[in-house]
């Protein structure tokens, strides 16, 4: 089953300790780290080399590998006004704050990318802020590289991002993702299907999803 998923990216800061210093004016994001940069090394660790594109397990290396690289070349990061966080003692904590985005794809129309093999594909055409998902889903290699950087909105609340889909049978599907210590919890609703407990999902499962070992 295919679906299009329009994503709503909330405002987020990074907690995790690679990306914060300490200063006279508490903890505070590091004003030299970059979060595309951290997202391209993030991914070259998932890209399979040419010997990997062969054999049985083809169709899925080159699925995985395309979705790797959906994330790769549409994810952006706008720098918003940082934020001021107080905790339990009144202390000051300065974070600085991204919008993120999903830019538009033009599909057989856009550039061609490539496999370490050399073979040529194009991303699936798709608007601001939406995900075409049919086989495998990109978005897990975007929650890996969230699970390491403790994401919390501006004001150090929960991640919460949310998603609306429509798929090929014109079902309206809805997935919730919330983020919380280093756990990922994934509610769905869709058709008779509600799993208002959630999933917890760690970094282990999903990296055993996007190995290109499989």
């Amino acid at each position: 089953m295919s679906v299009n998923w329009t994503l709503n990216f909330p405002e987020v800061s990074f907690h995790a300790a690679r990306v914060m210093v300490s200063d006279e004016d508490g903890a505070q994001t590091d004003p030299d780290w970059d979060p595309a940069e951290d997202l391209k090394q993030h991914l070259a660790r998932w890209a399979p080399d040419a010997g990997q594109f062969e054999g049985e397990n083809e169709r899925i290396v080159r699925r995985r590998d395309a979705g790797r690289q959906t994330i790769l070349e549409r994810l952006t990061f706008e720098e918003k006004d940082a934020a001021e966080v107080y905790d339990d003692e009144g202390n000051i904590t300065l974070h600085r704050v991204w919008q993120l985005e999903l830019l538009p794809a033009d599909g057989f129309n856009g550039p061609a990318l490539k496999h370490a093999d050399g073979e040529e594909f194009r991303l699936d055409r798709t608007g601001r802020n939406e995900l075409y998902v049919h086989r495998m889903n990109p978005i897990n290699f975007l929650y890996d590289w969230l699970l390491t950087l403790d994401p919390r909105g501006r004001w150090g609340n929960a991640y919460i991002l949310s998603q609306h889909g429509v798929t090929e049978y014109d079902e309206s599907v809805l997935s919730v993702a919330a983020f919380h210590d280093g756990v990922l919890r994934d509610h769905y609703l869709g058709g008779s299907l509600l799993t208002s407990e959630g999933s917890d999902t760690t970094r282990e499962g999903l990296e055993e999803w996007i190995s290109p070992t499989v």
